[in-house]
């Protein structure tokens, strides 16, 4: 019974994480018309050459801004919709696949300068729910991937566990680092 009751506040939690995400997203888009808007009635008044202050259109209504930045959607989220892509794929999603499901589809936030690079590093930090399979892509941690390149008995993987993001994207690109 509890079971079903943490499943559902799982669940309520991304719903209410996929609606901040969305009003967040409209608040941009009125900040952004704002901007627009003023630029043009700044224009307007330069070219229609009006000068008196009085003139000027009343200030817009004082606009409450966000104290801190826009967070990135926690990784346990991140990492719960990635399995569910990949239950829905039933094969291995590449990174890229899956950022703009979990962005497009299920509206969560993944920024950063290389936000395909933070979304690894999400996935890199929830290894035991998701792994990266040798070759590309992303497949559930605890079961073979249906294309043999993944096993998470095989001896080699007990190795990841130690390695940084930057590590394991070498050692699963076969990248060593060394130029030919």
């Amino acid at each position: 019974m509890s079971d079903i009751a943490y499943q559902n506040a799982l669940g309520r939690r991304d719903e209410l994480a996929a609606k901040i995400n969305t009003l967040q997203q409209l608040l941009d888009e009125a900040r952004a018309e704002i901007r627009e808007i003023d630029a043009f009635i700044s224009q307007w008044r330069k070219f229609a050459g009006v000068q008196d202050e009085h003139s000027e259109p009343p200030a817009p209504p004082a606009i409450i801004r966000p104290s801190a930045k826009r967070r990135n959607t926690r990784k346990e989220i991140v990492a719960e919709h990635a399995r569910e892509i990949i239950a829905e794929a039933g094969a291995p999603v590449s990174r890229s696949d899956l950022y703009d499901k979990l962005v497009n589809e299920f509206k969560l936030t993944i920024e950063g300068t290389d936000p395909e690079m933070v979304l690894s590093t999400m996935l890199w930090r929830m290894r035991h729910k998701v792994a990266r399979v040798p070759g590309g892509g992303y497949w559930f941690a605890e079961l073979p991937s249906p294309d043999g390149k993944y096993d998470p008995r095989a001896s080699d993987e007990a190795s990841v566990a130690d390695m940084t993001p930057a590590e394991f994207d070498h050692a699963v690109s076969g990248d060593t680092g060394e130029e030919q």
